[in-house]
């Protein structure tokens, strides 16, 4: 289907998220789909966040990259979805967890793998859905650049250009389940989407979205779901163009 999926964090941590939650079709990043991709998957990673819906505080999924800066001077920041951490006190930022080389070591698993854990971020910058691009800066405590690179991780690059690509993947965690990847061979169209329903209807940024169609490839359709959000959209020269806000997915 076309489009990206409404991936508001409503999962409570203990609930039926994780290792082997996500859909049948999801494709694992270590399959040949992900064999252009190694450099880039090494940043991407699964993130526990805390958000308030209702007025009631949850924990829940999503995703995201280590991401660089224009100085390129190692600093750990990880790029993720607003929407992630929604009406969340600047004090829970301390309990944010983030797993990276959470994946099959194979196109498939016998056995949950291991992860590299991460606690604790300071939010940097942000944007909301209603009117923005849903867009979440954070820097990792406790992490510089000789960790990161100890742990075997990346800093991916970024493109702020609005040409749009011709091809390229999404790498996440949907409902907090092992790396995924999907991958669109059609060039992406620019969106303003709307999100949620009447009354807590949103509207983002006029053309600030880039809508995506996932396609077909050796291993089925890969496409995105719960805890995919925030999770990096990579152009055909494999630097991120945005982060995964919304929109309808299913396999099929």
């Amino acid at each position: 289907s076309e489009g990206l999926p409404d991936l508001r964090v409503s999962e409570a941590k203990d609930g039926d998220t994780g290792y082997g939650a996500s859909q049948s079709c999801m494709i694992n990043v270590n399959c040949s789909e992900g064999d252009n991709w190694r450099i880039q998957q090494k940043g991407v990673g699964r993130m526990l966040g805390y958000v308030v819906e209702d007025g009631q505080l949850g924990a829940g999924w999503c995703s995201g990259t280590l991401i660089n800066n224009t100085m390129g001077d190692g600093t750990a920041y990880f790029l993720s979805a607003n929407h992630c951490s929604d009406g969340t006190a600047n004090n829970y930022y301390n309990y944010f967890e983030f797993y990276f080389h959470y994946e099959c070591p194979y196109c498939t698993c016998t056995s949950e793998p291991a992860m590299i854990t991460y606690t604790g971020c300071e939010k940097i910058a942000s944007s909301p859905i209603s009117g923005g691009s849903d867009f979440l800066l954070l820097k990792l405590k406790n992490a510089n650049w000789n960790k990161l690179k100890n742990d075997g991780l990346v800093l991916n690059g970024w493109s702020k250009s609005a040409n749009a690509s011709s091809s390229g993947v999404s790498i996440h965690h949907p409902a907090g389940d092992v790396k995924k990847i999907s991958t669109y061979t059609t060039a992406l169209t620019s969106a303003t989407p709307t999100l949620g329903q009447s009354p807590n209807q949103q509207t983002g940024a006029t053309n600030a979205y880039w809508l995506v169609s996932w396609a077909h490839t050796t291993h089925g359709t890969s496409v995105t779901e719960g805890g995919s959000s925030g999770s990096p959209l990579f152009n055909n020269n494999g630097l991120v163009v945005g982060t995964l806000t919304g929109g309808s997915s299913q396999c099929y």
